[in-house]
């Protein structure tokens, strides 16, 4: 009964992919599977024309050259038919795909992140349902039009075969099973192949990217390494083709086996044919050829219904992969439809830890954000810092504890948790288009001026870069625009930080390594500027750069999946513990790059380099 309710669902998006003139068509094609048939009686009548006219008797000529014009004229009337079939479903293919594309843009955008880690096999079943399973749903209205077609074919051929002789269906019928049988594991086994290999073939399709990529194509001509990768490609390549030609090769074999079965029955169904001229000769000459072709008619109409049928118990398969994705989509359950009066973040016994891992990343997090609050999160690599503000955005659920703002669990409205959030992450996105888009496109409602737009763009440190381009903010950006015009990561990542400050209406601002492209003059311009960019919101900055930890009101300081600190700078400095080692560690990188800063006098001081109560003051102000 699922099964059943599965092909329902199948049909009904496929209705709603396929062109109308589609569906006309296809009922029309239902039609024109009588043409086989029509077409071997007309035949055959010719042949007992041209027979009867050869032997004299030209009263024949008239019927006879009707017919041959009438049959000329299905021929023409079949060769448009399957044109237009053929260009509908060209456009019909068109729309199936822009509809596959779509639901995976959807489905990748809409789950939960855990997914976007490969969870359940994600990925494999994403490009699983956009290279296999989706078509398969989309084409199911197709596929039961085709068993309706080969069904007229078959009861007709039928008929018409068993008024000449019963045996010859029975002949026909015997052979086109195993064929249509062979047909169906063929599918079938290829389906159960295409669930095992996909992860082969998406290597195959990864090394071979990593060897053209824009993102590695510099280090692997760098590195010399070009032969390694070709050398792994190859490698795996060759695994994944020596397996899909040794199925092949079987499935080839197969069909040779059902090919000469189809074709030595004709043999016999002839012979037939010809013992029941013989027996009785009025019958004519041209039932040889009505037989001749309606033989082969249903065979294919045969093998084409069994194939049909079992391939919409096939295409299940595919469909439930498709369909299990839209069970994987995030549900964003409404609550309360206020927006947060206040900005207050509250961690209460929070752990978690990723999916396909046992190693908790979190660990029995408790922590309490003020509302304005400045908080920088520092710690080495793999300490947990990131993972504390993917949980904050609703990314992850916390295995134990839960996370609030204003009081309100985030998951009782995690769009209104969104809204309320603005974010620059690490991957941050590059977006070929615009200057202006790739700013305004945090908050697309937003009505704006551009005097509003420059202050952002000034407080980044854009302004001079936009001064130079011909068309300003909208310049249009990246390799594929018109101009070529890509800029450099820290230009990149200044945008982003634009990007983070259009979305005024967000109460709370997460920075995440904002300034990890940055040189460190422009790392020091920016931080120039960074109470003014976060003025009045609770703001959550993420650096390994230390520089700033001077200028925010806490910081906390994590280590193996907990916070081990927790203070001010000043406070901090003189615990002289795990904060007092990372910030030293850095005073002499700063020392060296940033001799000409307007900041060097700031940043570079006894506050760096042995920090003082006066010194952190100086540094605070």
């Amino acid at each position: 009964m699922d099964n059943v309710k599965i092909v329902f669902k199948a049909l009904r998006i496929s209705f709603k992919t396929k062109l109308k003139a589609s569906i006309l068509v296809d009922l029309i094609g239902i039609c024109f599977a009588l043409v086989p048939i029509l077409n071997a009686y007309i035949l055959s009548v010719v042949t007992d024309k041209v027979q009867s006219v050869s032997q004299g008797n030209l009263n024949q000529m008239k019927t006879m050259l009707l017919f041959i014009v009438l049959l000329i004229a299905l021929y023409i009337g079949s060769t448009v038919f399957r044109y237009i079939q053929n260009y509908i479903k060209s456009k019909d293919n068109m729309k199936i795909q822009e509809y596959i594309k779509q639901n995976v843009i959807n489905c990748a955008c809409s789950v939960e992140y855990r997914y976007i880690d490969n969870y359940d096999n994600f990925r494999n079943k994403l490009i699983f349902t956009d290279q296999q399973s989706g078509r398969r749903v989309a084409n199911s209205v197709q596929v039961i039009f085709s068993c309706i077609n080969n069904i007229i074919a078959f009861i007709s051929v039928t008929i018409a075969l068993s008024i000449v002789n019963g045996w010859i269906v029975l002949f026909l019928l015997l052979t086109s099973v195993p064929a249509a049988y062979l047909a169906y594991k063929q599918k079938d086994e290829l389906y159960r192949k295409n669930i095992k290999w996909m992860k082969e073939g998406a290597m195959v399709i990864h090394y071979y990217g990593m060897c053209i990529s824009d993102q590695s194509l510099s280090e692997v001509r760098h590195l010399h390494i070009v032969n390694f990768l070709k050398a792994r490609w190859k490698e795996i390549a060759g695994k994944y083709i020596y397996k899909k030609n040794k199925l092949t090769k079987k499935h080839v074999i197969y069909n040779s086996i059902a090919d000469i079965l189809r074709n030595a029955v004709f043999a016999i169904v002839l012979f037939v044919a010809a013992v029941e001229i013989y027996k009785n000769p009025i019958i004519g000459i041209g039932i040889f050829m009505l037989v001749l072709n309606l033989a082969s008619t249903f065979q294919t109409a045969t093998t084409n219904l069994l194939v049909g049928f079992l391939q919409i118990a096939d295409d299940v398969h595919y469909m439930k992969e498709f369909f299990s994705l839209e069970e994987m989509v995030e549900r964003k359950e409404e609550g309360p439809p206020a927006d947060f009066t206040k900005a207050d973040i509250a961690y209460e016994r929070v752990s978690f830890t990723y999916p396909n891992t046992n190693e908790p990343v979190l660990k029995n997090i408790n922590v309490q954000i003020k509302d304005g609050e400045t908080i920088a999160i520092v710690g080495e690599n793999g300490s947990g810092k990131t993972t504390f503000i993917n949980l904050l955005c609703g990314f992850y659920q916390p295995d134990n504890g839960k996370i609030t703002i204003d009081g309100r669990d985030i998951f009782d409205n995690i769009n209104q948790t969104r809204r309320s959030i603005s974010a620059v992450f690490q991957n941050f996105g590059r977006y070929d288009t615009s200057i202006r888009k790739n700013i305004t496109i945090s908050d697309q409602d937003r009505i704006y001026s551009d005097e509003e737009l420059n202050q952002f763009v000034k407080q980044v440190g854009l302004d001079e870069l936009i001064a130079e381009l011909p068309n300003g903010l909208d310049e249009e950006l990246g390799m594929l625009s018109s101009n070529t015009h890509d800029l450099s990561g820290g230009q990149w990542q200044k945008i982003a930080l634009a990007r983070t400050l259009f979305r005024t209406k967000a109460k709370i601002m997460i920075l995440d390594e904002p300034t990890a492209s940055l040189d460190p003059i422009a790392e020091a311009r920016l931080y120039e500027n960074f109470s003014r960019m976060t003025s009045g919101k609770t703001t959550l900055l993420i650096s390994h750069r230390l520089g700033i930890t001077a200028h925010v009101d806490r910081i906390l300081v994590f280590k193996d999946g907990e916070i081990i600190e927790d203070g001010n700078h000043r406070e901090l400095m003189k615990l002289n513990k795990e904060y007092a080692r990372l910030y030293r560690s850095q005073s002499q990188w700063y020392t060296e790059n940033l001799e000409n800063s307007e900041m060097l006098n700031v940043v570079c001081d006894q506050a760096i380099c042995e920090p003082t109560d006066e010194s952190v003051n100086r540094v605070a102000t």
